[in-house]
């Protein structure tokens, strides 16, 4: 290990003062001093310490006794006061030792004895080797320079020397590089930088060799963070002069520097310039450079190649005279340029002839440089640099001939790509068959392109060799096409491979780097640290994923028209990286090798013929960079990248092209690759191939004339690829003619597959097409022009029938998006159905041409997306709408007139990320007919406006429709504090009355099944209506909801939501026009609402409605334990009033709103009135029991009471009166009714949120803070599957048995025990009854008895006689009055007297007995003699709490885990029985 002594006999705070001054300067300041410290006095050596010697160290100096620096000998070197020195021991030690004595250019110091050597100055870093004789000493990389005549900084100039007699004669390690620069700019900063290829490092860590100590020798550290190809000078603001140029020295190490470039940086930007020969720098000598004139470095005659798009790669087109070019330096997606640039600068070239001067102006934010002209050809990179010299973004500049675009097409097929000659990067290309096969290894060699990592914007270098297979150290300077290269931070000077972990935005600041970042499979959710097959450029869990995170990698469409580019794009203006599909189309082909030898790996490359263009595709054999970026498999194959066009491969899955055999003929292996960090070529495709589209003639069609009789026949892909090309005008025919095929008859004379056949949608078909049973699938239209998509764009007095569309996909930026027609106009269409995939990501404005006008529009449906006058009939739509705008539905999106008949919408989802979303229709207008139709899809709006069969209409008719249990309709986006989402309707979401845009509106005979879920509005046929037209009649009839209905909406407390209707007319006046509600009925299993919400207004049939509503001959279950919060608590738990059975918050006659034959439960009001002047009158409003509601009477009541015009009653599911003639529902109709349980019991099953009002209450206590930790309710919505708590009548303190001893009647519990409040209050409408009682009776309280004679709190028990005459009296008793007679003081007699009451009250109940864990055993035996007798009588049953562990709060009462514990007994002994 070194060793480091530090020795200063009289050292005080001493700092290095080693100047050069011009000799000027020199006799300047001696003049000026009163002790010259250049003296030839005596040097006293006395007093030297015993374990040191006194030296004399001398600077180095030729004969006449002066240090000469420069060639004329004009400067001088001398020690000043404070210097100090490393002296080197021979076992390796260095030791400082501060100056003694000054003599000008010799001083004294004191150094070991074992000294050996000395350097200059001292550090502590500095190492001593003492087997090979060389020190370790590192060169400032950064340096200050004030633009004044020094040459050097303090300890900056390193010098060496051998000790020999008592003397240090001490060399300069280094030379000194001059820069003289000129003109009227102020400098900021100058770097001096070497080109790293050669590595010869000129600052950091090196090695000083003493071999020979008179001419020592400095050799930079080949570790990259050690080692460093700059010095960076900064400057103070130094003005520059036109009339005497400044200097800047620069000390670096003696040597010979090719391609040295300077940097110049000044307050208006950067120039960047390169030695057009090598300098040679010798050791102590000042290396002047001819003088820059800075002013005259801007470039001029300057073309911009980013006036033609901004991009990461410009071209520059390769020729004999110099050129000067720039580009803005801005990412292509950027609206601002690249901030903080400090300077731009080349970073790599393939040649040292390529690129000189590069400049960056701060005003413009442009980059120019220029290109050196000679015909050189290559690659080049230029980057921008932050002041800390951060590489912020780079640009490939590809310097060759100008590659042309290639024509290519498949043989029968109409599709034109247009993709560049050549791999990007690369300079030649055979054009010609003979070119092919007669490439040279040269012209092979330069055909190869450049190497990219999958979505990375920077490339990495050729291979110099086609013939070079392989390398054994990646990046090779002696493979690798590279021969300039810069540096500017430590770690990242060249390429070189590197699996250390960085994030996405730091890697891309190392684009020299070759990252390969493992995960464990194609998800990428999980990083490996061991090598896998999955694998990209930087560190991110999960990584952006090639198709879903485009625009963080690469961007592309299979489409004609690729709309935008990623930021990291690799190609040049205009050209983007092809989408893998369209790669199918013209790369997928049979290709012929062209070989140099006879090996697997001895071929130049590939190439095929286009048989319909003529063009010629190169693939050179460039093989790829593997994951440690060696060149592999060069000569062998060729890789291409491209852009997956699905979603679901994983994250870290993109498309690889290749030969997947090395034949003399081979066709490419196409397949997902998830080893993303490799290098494959790119082959560029242009973004805009529309006009190619025209090029092509094609033939007519082989069978047919086109007429009615004999229409053309569509048998192939390419026929129908030709059909659209010849309808839509984009490809003519050799016979064609004058035939307008727009008006032309065709047919199917077979199902035709398109897959990887892509066309363009059909423009203006007038004509008509016969699908005659057969499909046409795997369909794919995308479009990039704003224009409708669909199998036909647009059609007007079109015939489209027995046609199916199977498995079709649209993807459209633009607004009017669907499977079949995107318009169609006064168009039959007939016995066609489509599946598959409907998008839409458009938002823009949509008018249809009536009036109406909606911004953030989408437009998309299923079959057709607007349609004008046209017949829609016998249509089927499976699959998926999606639209990011307004407007989404099944079959027809936006629909102005006339009809949709016997249409349905089956499985899959129909959804806007905004509103107005229709299982069959988003907007109805102008007396559409929709008749006959059927939905079993999901129908969702992310923010209202949405209808099982319609989302808005203006004016319709819709009959005999269903919206099936099979579906949904939901507004899924539940901001419980916005007014702007709503309207969510079984049939209707919104109803909106205009003359303008229709006369009248009906449903009729239409059913809902499906659940509805909304934030307010919401309605189980109907949201929202407002009728405003006064003469546009509404009328709703013979129409059924059956299910359940969510609310989310509080502000306001507000959630005005009804079982048929949700609100009509919440402004407006009594002269709107009447909204007539007929026949209709209501059966809702459950109505969620906002339990802070503190007035819901919810409704059995309408929740609000202020003016101009009248509901006849209607009905609904509703009751307030229907309406739950989200906890399952009852709206009847709560101080709300605003909900009823009939209306939820209603005016009533003079603002023209009536119910009449309206019949509604008994077991909840009927509404709230909204005005205390104008209630509603409800004498026609009748009451019904649960029971009556399914056992026929309230049939019979609803047949007696038809209005005219309307259809009879019959018995559906489970009873429940429904309209005659609706459609069956396609799914399960389960039944709406849940298990009603109720409760009576003492403080154990109280909760204060749901016991009546005054009653006494215990819990919440302990653990037990909410309603849904107490056994019951844990019972009721926990284990059982339908059920909701009915009633519960529990009261703290409570005895089962009636209290006698007044001296007990201020107690709150006296006069409150069971059977009194049963009597009071009943327990609802209950299916179970659950009895919890006893505890408190056992306790004593009250001092009752078991029975005559037998002490509650004992263990004795009545005999089976005594029992018997107990239930004998009870049996007996067959009136109410005879049972409300019976005893009750003791409590047997009690607890007989509850049960009778109960069988009475409810015949149907089950009743289940509680025995608490407090009751004694004599209570106990009596209560199981009980519990058999009325198990036998009427099956009711009993469960002993004993069973199951006890948890309480206290001894008494149970805390949270008892309550489960309790639950779970109860459930286990008789859920059977109670479900």
């Amino acid at each position: 290990m070194m060793k480091y002594h530090l020795y200063n006999p009289a050292m005080t705070e001493t700092m290095k003062k080693l100047f050069l001054y011009l000799l000027m300067m020199v006799a300047a300041v001696l003049s000026g001093c009163t002790k010259d410290l250049t003296s030839d006095d005596e040097v006293n050596i006395n007093n030297v310490k015993s374990d040191f010697m006194q030296v004399e160290a001398a600077l180095e100096a030729p004969a006449e006794g002066r240090t000469t620096l420069t060639d004329d000998g004009s400067g001088k070197v001398l020690w000043s006061e404070g210097d100090t020195i490393g002296a080197v021991s021979a076992d390796g030690v260095v030791t400082e030792c501060a100056i003694e004595s000054v003599s000008g250019s010799t001083a004294l110091f004191s150094v070991p004895t074992d000294t050996k050597y000395a350097i200059y100055p001292y550090s502590s870093t500095t190492t001593y080797n003492a087997e090979n004789g060389t020190l370790t000493h590192t060169l400032p990389s950064a340096i200050t320079l004030d633009g004044s005549k020094r040459v050097f900084n303090d300890k900056e100039n390193v010098m060496v020397a051998e000790l020999a007699s008592n003397k240090l004669p001490f060399r300069h390690l280094c030379g000194f590089i001059e820069v003289k620069l000129s003109g009227s700019q102020t400098v900021t900063g100058v770097t001096l930088r070497n080109n790293l290829m050669p590595w010869h490092p000129i600052s950091g860590t090196g090695v000083i060799d003493l071999s020979d100590a008179s001419n020592p020798k400095f050799t930079g550290d080949a570790n990259h963070g050690k080692g460093f190809h700059w010095v960076d000078a900064s400057c103070k603001n130094i003005t520059l002069s036109q009339a005497e140029p400044t200097s800047f020295y620069f000390v670096v190490p003696a040597g010979e520097y090719d391609k040295l470039a300077i940097t110049i940086k000044t307050t208006t930007g950067s120039y960047s310039v390169q030695s057009s020969s090598a300098i040679t720098v010798n050791r102590a000598k000042i290396r002047p450079l001819a003088t820059i004139n800075v002013d005259q470095l801007a470039l001029t005659s300057v073309t911009d190649l980013s006036e033609g798009g901004l991009a990461n790669c410009y071209i520059v087109e390769q020729g004999s005279a110099a050129k000067n070019y720039s580009f803005t330096a801005r990412k292509i997606n950027g609206t601002e340029n690249i901030a903080n640039v400090a300077y731009a600068h080349l970073t790599w070239a393939e040649s040292k002839d390529l690129i000189g001067s590069v400049n960056y102006d701060a005003a413009t934010g442009k980059v120019s440089f220029t290109y050196k002209g000679g015909n050189v050809e290559g690659n080049a990179s230029i980057a921008v640099f932050s002041a800390a010299g951060a590489q912020l973004w780079t640009w490939h500049i590809w310097c060759t001939d100008k590659p042309e675009l290639l024509k290519v097409c498949k043989v029968n097929a109409t599709q034109i790509y247009g993709i560049q000659d050549r791999n990007l990067g690369a300079t030649y290309t055979p054009k010609t068959v003979s070119e092919a096969t007669g490439i040279s290894e040269k012209d092979a060699t330069a055909s190869i392109g450049l190497y990219y990592q999958y979505g990375r914007p920077t490339p990495y270098p050729r291979v110099r060799s086609i013939k070079t297979t392989s390398e054994a150290t990646a990046f090779s300077k002696s493979t690798t096409t590279c021969d300039v290269m810069y540096g500017f931070r430590a770690w990242n000077q060249d390429f070189r491979g590197t699996t250390t972990k960085q994030t996405y935005a730091t890697a891309l600041q190392y684009p020299n780097l070759f990252y390969s970042i493992y995960y464990t499979d194609k998800t990428g959710a999980t990083y490996s640290s061991s090598t896998t097959g999955f694998h990209t450029w930087y560190h991110q869990i999960p990584p952006y994923g090639a198709f879903t995170n485009k625009d963080y990698l690469w961007q592309s469409a299979n489409a004609n028209v690729v709309t935008a580019k990623s930021d990291n794009c690799p190609c040049p203006p205009g050209y983007v990286v092809d989408e893998g599909i369209a790669g199918l189309g013209y790369i997928n082909t049979t290709y012929n090798r062209v070989n140099w030898g006879t090996g697997v790996a001895e071929s130049y490359g590939y190439y095929y013929n286009c048989p319909v263009t003529n063009a010629v595709v190169w693939m050179a054999s460039s093989g790829y960079r593997n994951t440690g970026g060696k060149f592999s498999y060069v000569g062998r194959n060729f890789n291409l990248w491209m852009v997956p066009t699905y979603a679901d491969n994983g994250a870290l899955m993109a498309y690889r092209f290749y030969p997947g055999d090395t034949n003399a003929t081979t066709k490419l292996t196409y397949k997902n690759y998830s080893a993303l960090s490799q290098g494959f070529n790119v082959r560029c495709r242009v973004m805009d191939r529309t006009d190619l589209q025209g090029l092509v003639f094609g033939e007519a069609f082989s069978e047919g004339d086109g007429t009615e009789a004999s229409p053309y026949i569509l048998k192939t892909a390419t026929d129908v690829a030709r059909f659209a090309g010849l309808v839509s005008g984009t490809i003519q025919s050799d016979s064609g003619g004058d035939i307008d095929y727009s008006k032309a008859h065709f047919a199917l004379g077979a199902s035709i597959n398109m897959n990887g056949v892509g066309i363009n949608p059909i423009t203006n078909f007038s004509g008509s097409l016969d699908g005659r049973g057969n499909a046409i699938s795997n369909l794919t239209l995308t479009t990039t022009t704003d224009a409708p998509v669909g199998l036909f764009a647009r059609t007007d007095g079109a015939t489209i029938k027995n046609l199916t569309l199977t498995n079709v996909a649209v993807n459209s930026a633009y607004m009017m998006a669907a499977g079949l027609v995107g318009e169609a106009k006064n168009t039959t269409i007939e016995n066609c159905s489509v599946s598959g995939n409907i998008a839409s990501t458009a938002s823009a404005t949509y008018k249809p041409g009536n009036g109406l006008s909606n911004g953030a529009s989408g437009v998309a449906a299923g079959v057709v997306a607007v349609a004008f006058d046209s017949t829609i009939k016998d249509v089927t739509f499976t699959g998926n709408v999606n639209a990011k705008g307004q407007f989404a539905a099944g079959i027809v999106a936006h629909i102005d007139g006339g009809k949709i008949e016997n249409a349905k919408v089956a499985g899959g989802q129909i959804y806007s990320e905004s509103n107005h979303v229709g299982g069959i229709a988003a907007r109805a207008c102008a007396n559409t007919e929709i008749i006959g139709c059927v939905v079993e899809s999901q129908v969702v709006s992310k923010t209202g406006v949405v209808g099982g069969i319609a989302g808005r209409v203006y004016g319709a008719t819709i009959k005999n429709s269903l919206v099936s249990s099979k579906g949904a309709v939901t507004s899924h986006y539940l901001n419980p504090t916005s007014t702007s989402y709503f309207g969510v309707g079984g049939i209707v979401g919104s109803i909106e009355t205009s003359a303008a845009y229709g006369t009248q509106i009906t449903i009729d005979g239409c059913a809902n099944y499906a659940p509805i879920t909304g934030n307010f509005y919401c309605g189980g046929l109907v949201g929202l209506a407002k009728t405003s037209a006064t003469t546009v009649p509404i009328t709703i009839k013979n129409s059924l909801f059956f299910g359940g209905i969510k609310v989310a909406y509080k502000s306001n407390g507000h959630a005005f939501s009804g079982g048929l209707v949700g609100a009509v007319n919440t402004t407006g006046s009594t002269d709107y026009a009447l909204f007539e509600l007929a026949n209709c009925a209501a059966v809702i299993s459950e109505f969620e609402y906002d339990g802070t919400s503190t007035g819901p207004c919810i409704g059995g049939i309408v929740g609000l409605t202020y003016y101009k509503f009248a509901a006849t001959n209607c009905y609904s279950n509703l009751e307030g334990s229907d309406i739950v919060d989200a906890s399952g608590n009852p709206i009847t738990s709560t101080s709300l009033v605003q909900y009823g059975a009939v209306y939820g918050y209603a005016n009533g006659s003079t603002s023209g709103v009536t119910f009449a034959d309206c019949y509604y439960s008994s077991a909840v009001k009927v509404g709230c009135d909204a005005s205390s002047t104008d209630a509603v009158n409800v004498e026609k409003c009748y009451t019904v029991t649960a029971q009556e509601i399914t056992d026929g009477t309230l049939l019979a009541k609803l047949n007696t009471t038809v209005p005219a015009g309307a259809v009879s009653w019959v018995a559906g599911a489970d009873g429940y009166p429904i309209p005659s003639g609706l459609l069956a529902n396609t799914g399960v109709t389960t039944s709406s009714a849940k298990v009603r349980v109720s409760v009576i019991g003492d403080s154990i099953s109280t909760f204060v949120t749901h016991i009546p009002a005054g009653y006494t209450t215990y819990y919440p206590k302990g653990t037990v803070v909410s309603a849904g930790q107490t056994y019951w309710y844990k019972l009721i919505y926990n284990y059982m599957k339908n059920a909701k708590l009915d009633m519960n009548i529990a009261w703290s303190g409570t005895l089962v048995t009636r209290c006698t001893n007044e001296s007990y009647a201020s107690q709150h519990w006296y006069g409150h025990d069971f059977v009194a409040r049963f009597i009071d209050k009943g327990m609802g409408n209950p299916d179970v009854i659950l009895i919890n009682g006893g505890t408190n009776d056992c306790s004593n309280r009250g001092e009752v008895s078991l029975y005559p004679n037998y002490a509650i709190d004992g263990s004795a028990c009545p005999t089976d006689e005594e029992m018997a005459t107990v239930f004998s009296a009870a049996d007996a008793a067959t009136t109410r009055a005879a049972l409300e007679a019976l005893p009750d003081d003791y409590f047997v007699h009690a607890y007989v007297k509850l049960l009778s009451l109960m069988h009475e009250q409810y015949p149907n109940a089950k009743v289940v007995m509680l025995i608490g864990h407090k009751i004694k055993s004599g209570a106990k035996a009596a209560m199981l003699k009980i519990a058999n007798h009325y198990g036998s009588r009427y099956g009711y049953k009993c469960v002993d709490l004993n069973e199951t562990t006890f948890s309480g709060v206290d001894g008494t009462h149970p805390d949270e885990v008892g309550h489960e514990n309790i639950a779970k007994l109860i459930y286990t002994k008789v859920g059977l029985y109670i479900e």
